[in-house]
């Protein structure tokens, strides 16, 4: 529009030339008509032979499910008939004429229908008659039961009376007489066989209370003399076990306590023993506390508290009592030897002494003397009481060679020597605080029996320098970077 206008308006050549221009441009949009026609054209016709295609493949796809429903259909008919044909009660016919009215107005299955609903119900009232006739029927048989039951138990009224009496009687002999007689022989079987655990039961459940009681006391006293002359420990314990601990702290019975006490102190069951012992006592007031100490001193040696283990030992009162000479002694020796608490020297040497005094004393219960721990326990009194010699303190001297004398002159320095028993082994508290800040030593004195004692190298030697230290009874010799040759100490 805008070149049309100009050219309208323009002269000579240049109007010439806007002519020309739009002459162009026409000519080019009316080329592009003529092609956008073409391809519509072309468009249209590919769209036509589209649809008659699709027209062709949707006809063949209706046809085949038009096909498949007539066949569909024609089957459910067939099935809906034979369902009829087969239907032989009221559930049956209902089933054939649902699937009937599922098929509509299809050929005659609404009539069918109705025919399957009319059959049911025909079936439903036979079927209600037929069970009407039956429950008369049974009532009819029940009713003429009971007449003649009547009539026959009537007839025999004076028959049964006298037969029930005769049946009570038999029963009240049965009951009474012959089941109590065979339980107290099944009882007395198991007894005589030794099956004690089974006759107890046997004769607690007898209806004879005294009996039962009279019973069992004689068990209780079988299984008692049986398990006195029982070798095996364990297997006595098991059968006293059975006797119940009423029995046991009974009047009279302190002879079955013992044996029990014995056998469980064979058999090493302490806490038991020691539980028996009190509860018998704190029942009856008899006095067997030599059997709960034993028990108890037992005990504390097994857990390593030889303290508590002496202090029963010692509460037994006697040395004769099963081997408790032999026991307290080596209680002593393992006190020293084997506990974990730090014991003084002086302490030491006395419960070392007590155990071979204990070992070498010839008694009834203990006739040979002696013991295989008494050597090391004389060496280890020997030592101890060369080592409580050495406890004190030490005064360090330097000596000096002056002109051809030696002389010796007090540094001022002081050391303390102490020593405790753990576990049998001697240690040494070595305290040097007195000249020096470091702290106190404590480790192990090598077994050497005799003076000079030496007690091996430090842990720790980075504060004083000092390696190791002999001593006696009198004097002490350090070695190390702090002390040289020229100094020695003094008690």
């Amino acid at each position: 529009k805008l070149i049309s206008r100009a050219a309208r308006f323009a002269r000579g050549d240049f109007g010439e030339k806007l002519r020309g221009y739009e002459e162009q441009i026409l000519q080019a949009i009316r080329q592009k008509q003529e092609e956008a026609e073409e391809q519509d054209a072309a468009s249209v016709e590919r769209i036509k032979a589209g649809y008659a295609a699709f027209l062709t493949a949707t006809e063949e796809k209706a046809r085949k499910i038009h096909d498949y429903a007539v066949k569909r259909r024609e089957e459910d008919y067939a099935a809906a008939c034979g369902a009829m044909e087969a239907a032989g009660d009221p559930q049956g016919c209902a089933a054939a004429a649902e699937m009937f009215e599922r098929l509509g107005e299809y050929a005659d299955c609404q009539e069918r229908a109705a025919q399957c609903r009319a059959k049911a119900e025909q079936l439903r009232q036979e079927a209600e008659r037929l069970a009407r006739e039956e429950a008369e029927r049974k009532a009819a048989a029940r009713a003429k039961v009971r007449s003649r039951r009547k009539a026959k138990a009537k007839k025999a009224g004076i028959i049964t009376l006298t037969t029930l009496v005769a049946a009570i009687a038999i029963f009240i002999v049965v009951i009474r007489v012959i089941l109590p007689n065979q339980r107290l022989s099944n009882a007395q079987s198991l007894f005589e066989s030794g099956n004690y655990e089974e006759a107890i039961d046997a004769f607690r459940a007898l209806d004879d209370k005294k009996l039962s009681e009279e019973k069992l006391d004689e068990c209780y006293a079988a299984i008692i003399a049986a398990a006195q002359n029982e070798e095996n420990a364990g297997t006595a314990v098991r059968m006293l076990r059975l006797i119940p601990e009423t029995y046991y702290t009974g009047p009279n019975h302190l002879d079955a306590v013992y044996v029990y006490a014995d056998k469980l102190l064979e058999n090493e069951d302490w806490d038991e023993a020691s539980t028996l012992c009190s509860t018998y006592m704190d029942i009856t007031g008899e006095d067997i506390s030599q059997y709960k100490n034993y028990a108890m001193a037992r005990a504390a040696m097994e857990v390593e508290d030889y303290v508590s283990a002496i202090d029963a030992f010692a509460a037994i009162g006697t040395l004769d009592f099963r081997d408790t000479q032999e026991q307290l002694s080596n209680t002593y020796y393992l006190f020293v030897t084997a506990g974990d608490l730090q014991i003084s020297l002086e302490d030491a040497v006395t419960a070392l002494e007590a155990a071979v005094e204990l070992a070498n004393l010839e008694t009834t219960a203990h006739p040979a003397a002696g013991a295989d721990f008494v050597e090391d326990a004389e060496e280890k009194i020997a030592f101890y009481t060369g080592l409580m010699d050495c406890t004190g303190t030490y005064q360090c001297y330097q000596k000096e060679l002056t002109d051809g004398t030696i002389t010796t002159e007090d540094v001022g320095y002081r050391v303390t020597l102490s020593f405790y028993v753990e576990n049998g082994y001697p240690k040494l508290v070595f305290d040097c605080s007195l000249f020096h800040d470091t702290t106190v030593y404590d480790s192990v004195v090598v077994y050497t029996y005799s003076e000079p004692y030496t007690y091996n190298t430090f842990a720790d030697n980075s504060e004083g320098g000092i390696e190791h230290i002999a001593f006696s009874s009198t004097e002490a010799m350090l070695d190390g970077d702090t002390f040289s040759n020229t100094y020695f100490f003094r008690k």
